[in-house]
């Protein structure tokens, strides 16, 4: 699973990044609370968004694969100090 995440966030990285998308990111709680619900509330009041959440759920393959390319594709990232999915990964330079 480990090689398909990393081809996947690889092949995620060569497309374009998704202009104005934040994405925030927890493994602990499948609802989003504390410092990142707070950013949240605020952000989502500011300018137009595209706003995705990558909750603690099930751990099925395509659920996986699909953070992954998320996360390559994202222009903001805001996570917990518990996301351990990311410590392997290489994001791009702005």
């Amino acid at each position: 699973m480990r090689i398909g995440r990393q081809l996947v966030f690889r092949f995620g990285k060569l497309l374009p990044v998704k202009k104005g998308s934040i994405v925030f990111g927890t493994e602990r709680s499948d609802v989003l609370s504390g410092n990142l619900k707070a950013i949240y509330d605020c952000m989502s009041e500011q300018e137009k968004k595209r706003v995705v959440l990558l909750l603690k759920k099930s751990p099925s393959w395509k659920h996986t694969l699909h953070i992954f390319a998320t996360l390559a594709r994202a222009e903001t990232i805001v996570i917990d100090d518990y996301y351990n999915k990311i410590y392997s990964l290489s994001f791009k330079k702005k």
